[in-house]
Order: C-alpha cells, then structure tokens, then sequence
C-alpha cells in the first residue's frame, strides 16, 4: 500500500498531536429515558477506541455528546485538560463521520472531500493533493467530477470518511461508518481507516455493530447497555476474559451453562452442572465454595469426538473436561463447520476449523480444557 502524504493540516497546529478524552459521571435523560448513566471513559491520545453494544444502549448519544450535538444533564468532557461540556459542535476541533453521511448534495465527491481544507485556508496546491490521496484510499479515483446523487449509498460512504480524514483532525468520531459497504472493501477500508490513524496520530472513538470489526481494529472498546458502560479493555481481554453474561454472549458466540461452586484451590475450581463436574483455571475473580456461578465455553474451543470410534475414558488422560452429546445438524461456513449439538442441558454450538467433511447426526463425545473454560458471577 502506498503511504499516505503526512502533512500538518489538523486544526491543533499548536500542538500537532492527537486528543486525550477523559469522560467524567456524564447522565443523559431524554423525558423519563435514561439514555446515558454514570458514564465514565479515559482515551488515550492517538487510541483506536471503540463503542459497542446493542441498539438502545447510549452508545451513538454518548458519540453525539462527545461532537457537541447533545448537551450531557450532568457530568463533564474533557479534551486533553480542556472542559469542552458545553462547548458547540464547531469550536470543538473534531471530524464526524455520521450515519447518513451529512454530505453537501450540491457539491462534487471533490468538493465535499476539499471543503475541511478550504475552511482551514489550506493552498489550493496543497487541498488538491490531499484531495487526490483520499480518493486513492477510498477507491473513489473515477468519482471525483460526480455529483453525490450520481452515487451509491457505499460510495457516499466513502465520500463521508475521506472528508473527515482530509483534515486530519486530533479526534475522529465515527459513527457506523463502514456499515455499507460490501465485505472485501469493508475488511480494506478497515484496515486503511487505522493505519491513516495511526501514521497522523488521531484520537479515534467508532461506534459499530461489527464485532469482527472492533476485535480486529480496536486498541481497547467498551461495551455498552442500558446506557451504562459494562467493561472496557482490550479485544484480546474482553473476548477472553468478559465480567458476566451479557459481555460473554454479546463479543463471539458463547455457550453459557450455569453451575455451582464445588471446590477451589490455588489453580483449580471445579463446578457441578447438569453435564456433570467440569473443571476450569482458577479465574482472576474470587469465588467460594457452594457459589452460584456461569461457565462460559466459546463454541471454537470444544473438540468433537465419534462415540463409536472413541474410548470416552481415554480422552481424560490430558485432563480436558468430557461429556456426551448428538450432533442434530452441521452448516458449512466455509473456513470452519457449525454443529448444534443436543445435550442435557439443551443445545451448544460448536465450530470445527479442521474438518474436511460435516459429521453426520449421531453420537459424539465433547471435551473442552479447563484454560478455555470462562466461569463468570452469576
């Protein structure tokens, strides 16, 4: 990929580094719906942060009160040490990209994406030459002359994230902004839209649905609901180590048993469930003996075995957790195959990444290790 031109058109000339936002109690009521609670959020300058959670869950008006467009009823934002609370949209040196693209229908793809540079009294030399680079990165090279009309909704897009990114601002709020594009050019766009981030030292806050999107580009995210912040780490933890149910089920598939507490010791707590007792590493949480607890088993760390041809008992000579199961149906996906599998406890789902065949319905024992095993507060 050809390096994108590093040149100093960010609004703070003075400084010519990225924001830190540090999000202090920030409440947000709309009549009796509380959109926002309590909310409390540290970026790091130049971090590639995430917002996610289900629709409803505060994270586009938390979004929105970071650009100025809603007025939190209690808290404060800071920018670096700056309180930037009640400060309007235009006076908070930030690039946006929305949801519906907010783009001047009027003008030519050039002049939407030019328009940041002419406020600023960029050269025209200068504006042309950076015009030129974002439309190489968004793949618009043959769009330039076109009205806004003229495109498709994807193309507009596209258009959006060049004019915020021309600028180069020290924070960029992007507000679902890869969500119509088709799946290749989503996967390139994501991974050009970090590394311009990155190579200008932005501050970047992404709200999303897309969990393949956040666990590949994230820095660090939190998740949302209920207008409440749940968690905040990085993919890597969140993914591996969620703080209840609802994280686990929300980033990845998960299979979620409930258990109770049989014995703890420095590196082993064993659980009794309806599948039986199942061993896992004793979690950075302290649990006691006798406690209500969930097991979390991510549907890719479950192995399948063929009852016929397996010795159950054979398969615990490397302590990995065993139970018996049916295979009711497989789907190809192409890099793997999804099993549902029948229980006691009902169905779990599993992903096979090495199978060359789908197995056909019958008979099969589970095992999974106790590192894979996530035991979460009930």
């Amino acid at each position: 990929m050809k390096q994108p031109i590093i040149r100093d058109y960010r609004f703070h000339k003075e400084t010519g580094r990225a924001s830190a936002i540090r999000i202090q109690n920030v409440s947000k009521h709309f009549g009796s719906t509380a959109a926002l609670l309590n909310v409390n959020l540290e970026i790091r300058p130049g971090e590639i942060f995430f917002l996610l959670g289900p629709s409803g869950c505060g994270k586009t008006t938390l979004l929105r009160t970071l650009a100025g467009l809603v007025f939190p009823d209690q808290g404060e934002i800071f920018f670096d040490d700056k309180i930037v609370t009640r400060l309007p949209a235009y006076l908070r040196k930030i690039g946006m990209v929305f949801q519906n693209y907010a783009l001047w229908p009027h003008l030519s793809v050039r002049k939407n994406i030019s328009f940041g540079l002419e406020e600023l009294g960029i050269p025209r030399i200068h504006r042309e030459e950076r015009v030129d680079e974002m439309l190489r990165i968004m793949s618009l090279e043959d769009l330039g002359k076109r009205n806004i009309s003229e495109l498709s909704g994807g193309q507009q897009q596209r258009v959006a994230l060049a004019r915020a990114l021309a600028v180069a601002p020290p924070c960029l709020l992007l507000d679902e902004p890869l969500s119509n594009l088709d799946a290749q050019l989503r996967v390139k766009m994501r991974s050009e839209l970090r590394s311009i981030c990155q190579q200008q030292k932005i501050t970047a806050i992404h709200v999303t649905h897309d969990q393949k999107e956040a666990l590949s580009a994230a820095d660090r995210m939190a998740i949302m609901a209920n207008g409440a912040v749940c968690q905040i780490g990085t993919p890597k933890e969140i993914y591996h180590r969620p703080i209840n149910s609802f994280v686990a089920g929300f980033i990845g598939e998960a299979n979620l048993i409930s258990g109770k507490v049989r014995e703890c010791s420095q590196n082993k707590i064993s659980v009794e469930t309806e599948l039986g007792l199942l061993n896992a590493e004793t979690p950075p949480s302290q649990f006691f003996v006798n406690e209500l607890c969930t097991l979390c088993i991510r549907p890719e760390t479950l192995r399948i075995w063929i009852q016929k041809a397996t010795n159950g008992a054979n398969l615990l000579d490397n302590n990995d957790n065993l139970f018996s199961g049916q295979i009711e149906a497989g789907v190809f996906l192409g890099e793997n195959i999804e099993y549902r599998v029948r229980t006691k406890i009902g169905y779990l789902k599993v992903l096979d990444w090495a199978a060359a065949d789908i197995l056909r319905p019958g008979p099969v024992f589970l095992t999974v290790a106790p590192r894979d095993i996530i035991i979460l507060k009930t």
